[in-house]
């Protein structure tokens, strides 16, 4: 970090999200605003279909997984209906290891994103998942990052079933 002839912190070259971090134990910037911001955390579930979700915060950033490689209950009868959100569709998924080691992948990469995003200073991260229809296996993916990451983080996460108007 720079400092001026008084030995004051400055940060001509560096925008204050880094340059926070940077501060030593006891040494001041003087500026309230570099204090950690809160990380907002939006998860989507879509239909790749109708294209990716729109980063509404202006990052462009983030990550898409693809849950068609998932087993698909969309395709029976039975759980034609139902969403990733309907208990038979959940115990559907359940039944099925690679869902679960599918979830696990995932959750290990946002969970490694999320503390990078908090120690740079970041304040947003959008996390999506996508299926074929946008009705079963991305909102049952979807709902699962949700609580997992709340309980392990204690963050608050916003999420949008980008398709849901579209359910039966």
């Amino acid at each position: 970090m720079d400092k001026n002839e008084r030995g004051i912190a400055s940060s001509t070259r560096k925008c204050p999200r880094v340059l926070s971090p940077q501060l030593t134990p006891g040494e001041s910037s003087g500026i309230r605003i570099l204090m950690s911001p809160a990380l907002n955390i939006r998860i989507n579930s879509f239909s790749f279909r109708r294209g990716l979700p729109e980063d509404t915060s202006g990052n462009g950033g983030g990550h898409v997984f693809d849950c068609r490689c998932l087993p698909n209950p969309g395709l029976l009868d039975e759980y034609k209906q139902q969403t990733g959100q309907d208990e038979p569709v959940i115990d559907f998924f359940k039944q099925h290891d690679d869902v679960a080691g599918f979830i696990d992948d995932a959750l290990a990469v946002i969970t490694r994103s999320i503390e990078a995003y908090k120690r740079v200073g970041y304040t947003n991260l959008m996390i999506s998942f996508g299926c074929t229809g946008g009705q079963h296996r991305s909102v049952y993916c979807a709902e699962s990052i949700s609580e997992a990451v709340q309980q392990l983080t204690g963050l608050s996460v916003t999420i949008e079933h980008r398709e849901r108007l579209q359910w039966p």
